[in-house]
């Protein structure tokens, strides 16, 4: 060991047997100038040894609660859906139109009318009703001043009978020309004007001349169809049953056993025919006085005449 080493040590024990011996000085022991250096050896365990107190410190963390964050609840209230009733026409028979009012969302769109039209009528409005129009037969609708402007397919119309044609035709114009803002339709196949046979003799109108529902209201009919009866699941109870008649008895005639009665009859035979014979004598005898009478007649008249 060097010398610095050597004097931090010699130091550090005679600090260590300073403080070693103040409780001996304090007890009454005599006053010694003298340092006895201890050995390191005969130092007692421990008492050369740098002592580190260590301070831990527990932190305890107190849980928090879990907080779970609110979610706020949406009510959703569905409003009704608003509509307004529609004057359809659909075939009745052979030749003529039918109303019908159905409900149509609000605000009416014309192409929503265009396609109850080509669908038909619903099952529930009546019963002998169809369209004459068939489907895709229209391409689209625009209006423009309260006129509507109704373009035809031409390969559909093609596929279409005459008859059929005007009865689409006469659809149309009473269905579409009363919608609201509407008053008049027009006619275009492909795009180009149509000319159009109105009723009732079906001339020609000018390509593109706008109709109205007065020209057509012609072909409406004036029987109104009955509404249709849903039939219920419950059979009604049969009638109760009727009794047949008793038929009335047979009177037959009791024999005859009384041989009387047969002469009984022949005597009342007898009496008719004496009777006739009677009249028959009175007759003669009236006769027979006529003529008397006329013979005394004429002799007085003969003596008149003398």
């Amino acid at each position: 060991m060097s010398a610095p080493s050597g004097r931090r040590l010699t130091s550090v024990l005679g600090t260590i047997a300073v403080f070693a011996l103040a409780p001996i000085a304090a007890c009454g022991l005599a006053d010694d100038d003298t340092i006895e250096f201890i050995p390191p050896e005969e130092i007692p365990f421990g008492l050369d040894q740098t002592t580190t107190t260590t301070t831990t410190t527990t932190t305890t963390l107190v849980p928090q609660a879990t907080v779970e964050p609110t979610v706020p609840t949406t009510t959703t209230t569905l409003s009704p859906v608003q509509t307004a009733p529609v004057e359809v026409y659909f075939v009745i028979g052979l030749d003529r139109l039918q109303r019908q009012t159905l409900q149509f969302s609000f605000p009416i769109e014309p192409l929503q009318v265009l396609a109850q039209l080509e669908e038909g009528p619903p099952a529930d409005v009546g019963v002998g009703l169809r369209t004459a129009l068939r489907p895709n037969l229209t391409t689209g609708i625009e209006t423009a001043d309260g006129i509507a402007t109704i373009d035809l397919r031409g390969s559909v119309i093609n596929r279409t009978s005459s008859r059929d044609q005007n009865l689409a035709i006469a659809q149309l114009v009473l269905t579409v020309g009363r919608l609201p803002g509407i008053g008049q339709v027009r006619f275009t196949l492909d795009g180009e004007p149509s000319r159009i046979p109105v009723p009732p003799t079906y001339t020609l109108s000018e390509p593109g001349e706008p109709l109205t529902y007065e020209t057509f209201s012609v072909l409406i009919s004036s029987i109104e169809t009955p509404p249709t009866v849903v039939p219920t699941t419950s059979e009604p109870a049969p009638p109760p049953a009727t009794p047949a008649p008793t038929p009335p008895p047979v009177v037959t005639d009791p024999p005859n056993d009384d041989p009387d009665d047969g002469d009984r009859d022949g005597e009342s035979d007898d009496g008719d025919r004496d009777g006739e014979s009677d009249d028959g004598d009175r007759d003669g005898e009236s006769d027979d006085d006529d003529r008397e009478g006329d013979d005394r007649d004429g002799a007085g008249g003969d003596a008149d005449g003398q």
